[in-house]
């Protein structure tokens, strides 16, 4: 024992306390070894001179780090099961109130060594007088939790409001440029035609009859590409998809519905697509009991802007969830894929959504939308992915309706209206 001890109950203190800073010393020294051995700056550490010094700076670093980190985790544990204590037993049971005063005395700052257990309270009063104490740290750790989880969201919840309000937003950039890379190499494998011949019609242009060589394309359409190409599948873009529907409708199965591929070629100034509702190429609200929650997803590869013709759309024009009337654009899908809708640019709002490479736009089913051509020298290619509930979709596969231009069943079957327009051109 060290020096001073005395006897009785001071010998009892002083050596609790001795070892205890004993104690903390080897906990400090194992992790330390523990750090070093196992940090990929060990090796630098050993080396003499300068690089020595700075490695063992960043290693002190990362030893101190790892501790705070424990200490928290073992905060948030203590946390927990006083969560399950207040859920499991009433607070005027004798039992209970002996298990949250524990509880409430391991929310202290340790010294090291275990502390001997609380008193039970001697009255429903000091059980009384005690329980305040507890809402200090509950308050905190769910101001914690709450910022844990804001920091974590891909969608704040103004952008939320702004796309029921308006119909679509713009995100900014929400994808690294590590993972629009990755994507961007399969993608330009994708659009260069490597499935073009079991793809069929799934691989056009969208904006030219059927048919028309690959060549003198203007707008490269790629439908389904998770169907065709393999290394798409599963990528950072369809889980940060899926994360942001999840968060615009939560509580709600929101499943992929499909993916589309498009990309506007450089000074290609018919590279259009005409306004439209999506709507207006899907099956009418009824045949899914009205229910037509969709969002649809677009991720920019590259930069979008007025020059090579981004997405613009009338804010609001979703409000009534009417399908406005929209005439065809040929006799027959073949010649001409697209419809139009009936907008009246002089009198109606028209915003553009401009975002950087690896930004997003997402918008609902409604919202009258559409692009200009591309006048610029630079392409415009843009990764699409739409979720809708998971009745609406089965649904739609219960129709025969994939959104493959393959499909037998086709948007014409739904509108009689597009179709009638187009027997009479």
């Amino acid at each position: 024992a060290p020096r001073g001890v005395g006897r009785g109950r001071a010998r009892t203190r002083h050596a609790r306390t001795w070892i205890r800073r004993l104690g903390r010393r080897r906990r400090w020294r194992s992790a330390r070894r523990w750090l070093l051995a196992s940090s990929p700056l060990f090796p630098a550490i050993a080396r003499p001179g300068r690089d020595r010094r700075r490695a063992q700076g960043c290693a002190w670093q990362l030893i101190g780090a790892s501790l705070i980190l424990r200490q928290l985790d073992a905060g948030l544990r203590k946390a927990r099961r006083l969560l399950e204590l207040l859920a499991a037993a009433p607070s005027h049971h004798r039992s209970a109130r002996y298990q949250l005063s524990v509880a409430r005395q391991s929310h202290r700052p340790s010294s090291g060594a275990l502390a001997p257990p609380p008193r039970r309270p001697s009255s429903r009063a000091a059980a009384a007088a005690r329980a305040p104490a507890l809402v200090a740290p509950m308050r905190a750790l769910a101001l914690l939790v709450a910022r844990a989880a804001a920091a974590a969201a891909l969608l704040t919840d103004a952008q939320r409001s702004e796309f029921f309000e308006n119909g679509l937003v713009s995100l900014g950039r929400v994808l690294s440029e590590a993972d629009v890379a990755a994507i961007e190499v399969e993608y330009d494998k994708f659009m260069a035609g490597e499935h073009a011949a079991v793809m069929g019609k799934d691989f056009t242009d969208m904006s030219k009859p059927f048919g028309t060589p690959f060549e003198q394309w203007s707008v490269v359409n790629g439908m389904l590409p998770h169907r065709y190409h393999a290394p798409l599948r599963g990528n950072a873009w369809e889980r940060a998809a899926a994360t942001i529907a999840a968060e615009v409708f939560p509580g709600v199965e929101m499943v992929q519905d499909y993916d589309q591929l498009l990309d506007k070629r450089p000074g290609k100034g018919d590279a259009v697509f005409a306004w439209h509702q999506d709507m207006a190429y899907w099956p009418p609200a009824h045949l899914t009991a009205n229910d037509t929650r969709t969002v649809t997803l677009t991720l920019a590869i590259d930069a979008e802007d007025a020059a090579n013709g981004c997405l613009r759309y009338i804010p609001g024009s979703q409000k009534p969830q009417q399908l406005r009337a929209h005439r065809p654009m040929g006799k027959s899908r073949d010649d001409a894929h697209a419809v139009v809708a009936a907008v009246d640019e002089e009198n109606e709002e028209v915003r553009l959504a401009e975002v950087p490479r690896g930004g997003v736009t997402l918008h609902d089913e409604w919202v009258v939308h559409g692009s200009p051509g591309n006048a610029s020298p630079r392409h415009r290619r843009t990764y699409v992915i739409a979720f809708r509930t998971r009745a609406i979709v089965d649904a739609e596969r219960a129709a025969g309706f994939t959104h493959s231009h393959n499909d037998d069943v086709n948007w014409d079957v739904f509108n009689p209206d597009i179709a009638k327009a187009r027997e009479e051109l």
